[in-house]
């Protein structure tokens, strides 16, 4: 869709001319794959984490609006993630922002009655 909003193309000619594919080459699908694993789990981590912090018998009332607080906070850490790129390198970030993002997840998953497990979590998972 984004393509036709190009002046010039079309949605059957790419930039360089040719056909577009649904997979344009081999190497493609390491992204779709890590693009996939990676949404599916902020699906996941967005539809139940502050249910699950809320539910917990521990914690109070304003622990999910909170724990929405520190995900948004702490992510205006991705505004770095460029020059993480260039020092550390694009295998290094993704590798960094999969680990957080399995962490976090993993984390209220072990203890999810903690309010210092919840605060991690959601600090990990802002910073991806």
């Amino acid at each position: 869709m984004n393509l036709l909003a190009v002046p010039g193309r079309t949605a059957a000619t790419a930039p360089d001319g040719g056909n577009i594919r649904l997979l344009p080459r081999a190497g493609a699908v390491s992204l779709f794959a890590v693009a996939l694993s990676f949404g599916a789990v902020s699906a996941f981590y967005w539809a139940f984490a502050v249910e699950l912090v809320t539910r917990s018998v521990d914690l109070p009332v304003a622990a999910g609006p909170l724990f929405y607080a520190v995900v948004g906070v702490v992510g205006f850490v991705g505004m770095l993630t460029g020059d993480a790129v260039r020092y550390l390198g694009l295998v290094a970030v993704l590798l960094g922002v999969l680990a957080s993002l399995a962490l976090s997840a993993g984390l209220l998953a072990v203890a999810p009655g903690s309010l210092a497990a919840a605060g991690i979590s959601a600090a990990l998972y802002g910073s991806a």
